[in-house]
């Protein structure tokens, strides 16, 4: 290789580098997989578990699992060293209910010790529907983010996202936050990551993964691969959303938030723990926004209500969303 080629080398490799770094916002790590080979992801070799297989999609090759025992397992860590991040993954959930209700399909650990890891996990419900549950453990906390009525239809391609900085934890579907939590994250070494199931064989996954991508920085939605995966025009799924109350447990007065997408007739009851209407607490249109409603432990009479467990459910068309609140007193 004479002087002229060498330098010519150099310089497109330093042009290529230049623009990778500038992509990745300077300095910042990020790792993309496009999920479709079985036996190597990317240059990093996979054990396969059980016969996934890859299929053809509109927007390129996916991995399909089975959901009873395909997964792939890649030796390799690309949250390595990571204090922030933005783990991102495009998949597409099948229905097995109600034989495997809680599905495991990325999972990064080191296999040797449990006290540091990273789940994004999704529940099926018997209406063939699903939400994300996604799990943060380290020697100091963990938390685990689900919201029960967040739910998406399976049979079709998502985005989902686990963002983390400084202790806030943040998980969205199509772009649209969902929950988020604190969290004291510790940076994982020497970890595999897991696709497709838990990396102890259990909790497998229906359905099938396109992309996953990690970036070592907390990213923001307008940042998120959702952009270049033809999937951005779903992002309003699910953008009614009503929060868990607070304070809860409460012994005199509870605040409960819920968000409009667009203006529509709104109903906000409380029930008692035998389903029945305890309170009215909103009936009327609201325009789009987010909403802060209190209540003060009484009922529709004015009297105040007996300590236990009552129930808050927000109606929203043929939509409803339920969740649990204690009073004590």
């Amino acid at each position: 290789m004479n002087l002229k080629t060498i330098i010519l080398v150099l310089l497109l490799f330093g042009l290529f580098y230049f623009t990778a770094d500038a992509q990745n916002g300077g300095n910042v790590a990020s790792i993309t997989w496009n999920i479709d080979n079985v036996d190597s992801i990317e240059g990093h070799a996979t054990t396969k578990l059980g016969d996934p297989v890859v299929v053809e999609t509109s927007r390129g090759k996916a991995v399909h699992f089975d959901g009873i025992d395909d997964g792939l397992l890649v030796t390799t860590n690309p949250l390595e060293g990571a204090t922030a991040f933005t783990v991102e993954v495009v998949f597409k959930p099948d229905s097995s209910y109600p034989d495997n209700q809680a599905q495991r399909f990325v999972h990064i650990q080191n296999p040797g010790s449990e006290d540091r890891r990273i789940l994004i996990e999704l529940r099926l419900s018997e209406d063939h529907q699903w939400y994300l549950d996604t799990f943060i453990n380290s020697d100091l906390s963990s938390k685990t983010l689900a919201l029960e009525t967040a739910v998406h239809p399976v049979g079709e391609w998502y985005h989902a996202a686990l963002v983390y900085e400084n202790r806030l934890m943040i998980h969205y579907v199509n772009g649209i936050e969902e929950l988020s939590g604190e969290v004291d994250y510790l940076p994982i070494t020497g970890a595999y990551t897991s696709l497709g199931t838990r990396m102890n064989k259990r909790s497998w996954f229906k359905g099938a993964i396109r992309t996953l991508k990690v970036t070592h920085k907390a990213l923001s939605p307008d940042e998120f691969l959702i952009q270049n995966t033809g999937i951005q025009e779903k992002k309003k799924i699910n953008d009614y959303q009503i929060l868990q109350n607070y304070p809860n447990p409460f012994n005199s007065t509870t605040a409960i938030q819920f968000k409009v997408a667009k203006k529509a007739r709104i109903k906000l009851q409380v029930l008692n723990a035998l389903g029945e209407k305890v309170a009215t607490l909103v009936d009327g249109i609201h325009n789009t926004g987010w909403y802060s409603i209190h209540w003060n432990g009484r009922d529709k009479n004015d009297h105040q209500v007996v300590s236990g467990l009552y129930f808050y459910r927000l109606i929203i068309g043929e939509q409803v969303f339920i969740k649990k609140m204690l009073l004590l007193k």
